[in-house]
């Protein structure tokens, strides 16, 4: 552990690479896949994300704004980046500049990156009924009358975002629209786009509707929840989250401890240890019936968590010293608290909570 970091995150690189190959091996050779980073790869580092991609083989990848792209950039990957939706009309020259494939998703967006006189790949984005962005299918044909005016934008493919994938019915009718109004593209002169529709879940529900790309997120870094656990048996890549103790102590009744104010049973000492890592770390200021591992044994939180400090109870580890590695995430000594476990603990679900986690402390990778 850094002497200067006392806290940190534990990023699994391997399990990232098995996750690729999982995803690889479930949608087979001739699909392409988008890998997608955004985020800064959900809090796992996008740069490092980005060359484990490269050297598993994956095609393209995706991020959520500039930033991502600029990491991976300067990183080495050569890989095709896709950015999502993330810029208004004013902002389409700098996009364009970037030298990645640019999401159009609206006409006020496509006469912004056509008027840039710079190539720019594009896919369009469709709205099949999720209702955020893209062109709805009563915009794209004018959308397809204005992209031939603009000579500079190669369009690439289309993509949607399917919503309410737990509903068979409606991710039919949403496919329903999507494939119809890909037949409005082909129809107008553009053959050959890449077609896409399947993130995590969708990869791993509905197999048939891989098409000829994919872009799943959280299924990489393991973090697909409820049933789609046993359809895609992906391992976590943010593995553990560790502090250690930098102070030991006894409080006495009547101290008032803490924010939220605990006060010990009258009479009673109470064994405490403080911890470097608090709400600047990602996690809510209050956890439900939270605790920690110390030597393999739960150690509940006191009160409300500080900016920067963490108060835990450690009067049932009597052989607590300083320095003591304290597990927040992950195994120690047999015992573990999974995601599950933390999205219990914060009322988090865990795509929520550990992507904001791995943002905000320092990442050690193994």
């Amino acid at each position: 552990m850094n002497e200067l970091h006392p806290s940190k995150v534990i990023i699994d690189l391997q399990a990232l690479r098995h996750n690729l190959r999982l995803v690889r091996a479930r949608i087979g050779p001739s699909v392409r896949f988008y890998a997608v980073c955004k985020g800064d790869a959900y809090g796992c580092g996008a740069a490092a994300v980005a060359r484990v991609c490269a050297e598993e083989g994956v095609d393209a990848l995706c991020v959520g704004d500039a930033a991502d792209a600029q990491t991976i950039r300067a990183a080495g990957v050569t890989l095709p980046i896709l950015a999502y939706g993330c810029s208004d009309p004013g902002a389409a020259q700098a996009m364009a500049k970037l030298g990645v494939i640019v999401t159009i998703f609206d006409l006020p967006g496509l006469r912004g990156f056509g008027a840039v006189g710079d190539r720019v790949e594009a896919f369009l984005e469709l709205d099949c009924g999720f209702g955020r962005l893209g062109f709805t299918p009563d915009q794209l044909g004018p959308a397809l009358v204005e992209l031939q005016r603009h000579q500079n934008i190669r369009l690439r493919g289309l993509y949607t975002h399917l919503g309410a994938v737990e509903d068979a019915a409606a991710v039919r009718r949403q496919m329903d629209l999507f494939n119809g109004l890909a037949g409005q593209a082909r129809a107008a002169g553009h053959v050959g786009l890449e077609l896409m529709a399947a993130s995590s879940r969708v990869v791993a529900a509905y197999p048939e509707l891989d098409l000829g790309a994919v872009n799943p997120g959280r299924a990489i870094y393991g973090l697909l929840e409820g049933r789609y656990t046993e359809m895609l048996a992906a391992r976590p890549v943010i593995r553990g989250v560790e502090s250690r103790v930098i102070q030991v102590k006894d409080l006495a009744s009547g101290m008032r401890i803490g924010y939220g104010g605990f006060d010990p049973k009258p009479g009673q000492t109470l064994r405490a240890a403080v911890l470097p890592i608090g709400f600047g770390g990602g996690f809510p200021r209050l956890l439900k019936d939270g605790y920690v591992l110390l030597h393999g044994r739960r150690a509940p939180i006191i009160g409300l968590l500080s900016m920067e400090h963490t108060l835990v109870d450690v009067s049932a580890v009597p052989e607590i010293r300083h320095g003591d590695t304290a597990v927040l995430l992950g195994a120690q000594n047999g015992a573990a608290i999974t995601a599950a476990d933390l999205a219990d603990m914060t009322g988090f679900e865990v795509i929520d909570i550990l992507p904001r986690i791995a943002r905000s402390l320092p990442r050690a990778y193994v």
